[in-house]
């Protein structure tokens, strides 16, 4: 019921003056967090105006990376004060220690 209501929301704002703002807002924020992807926003804009197609996917492509780079520095300078914490309260620290030591084997690896 909650992402239906995202969801709505999110097809809303694609109508709005401000779409390619939020375009570049949810695209950001998706590239981390958020549950619904850009794509849903983008379509409908793209359909409307199809002239603008390729604007609004560099937009969403800008916006997506900076999202993803800030999401990188996020966990990395905010993994002992936020995310270890959540980690441990959920019983799932051990397992995320494990893929990380892992991943400490692999240097080639940006996964």
């Amino acid at each position: 019921m909650a992402l239906r209501r995202i969801y709505d929301w999110t097809l809303q704002k694609a109508a709005a003056p401000a779409a390619e703002v939020w375009l570049a807002t949810i695209a950001f924020i998706e590239s981390s967090v958020f549950l619904i992807p850009a794509d849903v926003l983008f379509v409908p804009m793209a359909l409307a105006r199809p002239a603008r197609a390729y604007r609004y996917a560099l937009t969403a492509t800008l916006a997506s990376t900076f999202g993803g780079i800030a999401g990188y520095y996020l966990g990395h300078y905010a993994y002992e004060e936020i995310a270890k914490p959540i980690l441990a309260f959920y019983g799932k620290l051990h397992i995320f220690e494990q893929l990380r030591s892992l991943r400490a084997g692999m240097p080639y690896c940006w996964c």
